[in-house]
């Protein structure tokens, strides 16, 4: 229900709830990048992705480092880039 639920609306999910809630019911860290992945460029957020770090603490994702650029709306001018650094 929750991955339906991010693509049907997508303006209530954050990348950091993404991760969190997905860590709360189990995915691994692998799993949850390509959930994380899949979901922003599904949803139209961002055309692909230049860097998605974790810091991991006992197994548990504390941190997120991610680098995406999104689609280039105007000709004249070039796609914006969204960069997010935050703790979880």
């Amino acid at each position: 229900m929750l991955l339906e639920n991010m693509i049907i609306h997508p303006t209530n999910s954050s990348l950091k709830k993404i991760i969190s809630t997905l860590q709360d019911e189990k995915y691994s860290p692998t799993q949850i990048r390509t959930i994380t992945i899949g979901y922003l460029i599904l949803t139209g957020t961002i055309e692909y992705v230049e860097q998605l770090k974790f810091h991991l603490s006992n197994g548990k994702i504390t941190s997120v480092h991610f680098i995406g650029i999104r689609n280039q709306r105007y000709s004249n001018a070039p796609p914006y880039q969204i960069e997010v650094k935050d703790d979880i």
